[in-house]
């Protein structure tokens, strides 16, 4: 006799709970979501992301909304926080009261920072021309890949400003609690940059293929490389677009000519190691 097992699909009996029924049951209240999981509302939420999240991030939360929640899977959970977000802000409900009860399950610290050497091999080993140029970005200012990729999406050398010797590009984004007002480049980089629609998918992927340090690594190397050139916490957090919107309403006519000058000692670390 065949053995029948559960696929995961559409349950046509509706008085036998389906695996994800039984799921949702561990957050309480979450059915109030459901009403609003239509189509209407997801083509609002999917504008309303667009605003401040890259493509490939507004279709992640997309899928994970039209699909009912698991407690079990972190990336379902956020989706569901922002989808609630979405619903106060735009003033068509308050269900935030079951934020309580939907806590994202810990991805874990990752302490791993690359060598000076593994920086060096990814360098000298990407020849294409739009992961090069992204990981120019990522290696002169530590900005995360998702940024480097949107940077690379719209990049104008036209918008380029110098200040004191250092180039600064204007992002001004923000996406949740993560804030990126400019990407600090070292000059014989900006060669490396032009606009090209990409993706974050097709970076990873091609240095996947040729086995060298993946992309967000560089992040964790440069704060590291930062910190030992004697660089105050507060700048590399700045350049990093690691600053809270508090810190930056009080500090940021102060932290920017300051994190210009200290980003001179990473440039000369950079012309002298790298480039």
């Amino acid at each position: 006799m065949r053995e029948l097992k559960w696929c995961g699909g559409r349950d046509s009996n509706p008085g036998r709970p389906t695996p994800a029924d039984l799921e949702r049951r561990r957050v309480p209240g979450v059915e109030a979501v459901d009403r609003y999981r239509v189509p209407e509302f997801i083509r609002r939420f999917v504008y309303w992301l667009s605003r401040d999240h890259v493509k490939t991030s507004v279709q992640c939360y997309k899928s994970y909304i039209r699909r009912p929640l698991n407690p079990d899977d972190r990336h379902s959970v956020l989706a569901y926080r922002v989808f609630i977000k979405f619903l106060h802000e735009e003033g068509i409900a308050d269900l935030r009261y079951l934020l309580e009860y939907l806590k994202a399950k810990s991805a874990g610290i990752d302490l791993y920072v690359p060598s000076e050497e593994e920086v060096f091999k990814a360098w000298r080993t990407i020849e294409r021309k739009d992961v090069k140029a992204v990981y120019a970005i990522l290696i002169s200012s530590g900005i995360r890949v998702r940024e480097a990729v949107r940077m690379m999406c719209i990049y104008d050398k036209r918008r380029l400003v110098e200040r004191d010797g250092i180039h600064l590009y204007p992002l001004k984004w923000i996406r949740g609690s993560k804030r990126i007002y400019y990407a600090f480049l070292c000059e014989p980089f900006i060669d490396y940059l032009f606009k090209k629609k990409m993706t974050w998918s097709m970076v990873t992927n091609h240095v996947a293929r040729l086995n060298v340090l993946r992309p967000k690594y560089v992040r964790k190397f440069v704060a590291t490389k930062m910190y030992e050139l004697d660089i105050p916490a507060e700048i590399i957090d700045f350049i990093q677009g690691r600053v809270g919107r508090s810190i930056l309403v009080r500090h940021y006519l102060n932290l920017l000519p300051r994190a210009t000058e200290y980003y001179k000692k990473y440039v000369e670390w950079i012309k002298d190691n790298i480039l």
